[in-house]
């Protein structure tokens, strides 16, 4: 397992070597030593939905047996997917928000222009 990360250039080998292609690499981070165990030095790969911990799979197999776990690309998709959908929900309500602010304004004209022409009229009274 390879724990390192590495740039565009550095991660050519790991493509094209056959004893490096086996290695499973990670996005290129700036605090590598955040994505992994301290106690186990195993690359976080789990989630507890139990504990809402990030795991390595020592962590996993030892105390998290029983748990709901899920591998963590697994979680960040159903995340993202459940943030997509709470934006889309936001947009829709935002849009219906505008939709009524452009009503509220063309009555407040409506109710200008019938104002303004009621009182057009009261002068044309008082004038005959």
């Amino acid at each position: 397992m390879c724990l390192l990360s590495y740039c565009a250039t550095h991660l050519e080998p790991h493509q094209s070597t056959p004893a490096l292609m086996r290695h499973r690499l990670i996005q290129p981070v700036e605090d590598l030593e955040s994505r992994i165990c301290k106690i186990h030095h195993q690359p976080l790969d789990y989630v507890c939905s139990n504990d809402q911990n990030i795991l390595c799979y020592e962590c996993l197999d030892r105390d998290h047996k029983n748990h709901n776990t899920v591998k963590l690309e697994v979680w960040m998709k159903t995340k993202l997917d459940q943030l997509k959908y709470s934006q889309e929900k936001v947009d829709e309500l935002i849009r219906q928000r505008q939709e009524k602010i452009i009503d509220l304004q063309n009555s407040i004209q409506t109710g200008k222009t019938n104002v303004e022409r009621a009182q057009a009229a009261g002068r044309q009274c008082m004038r005959r």
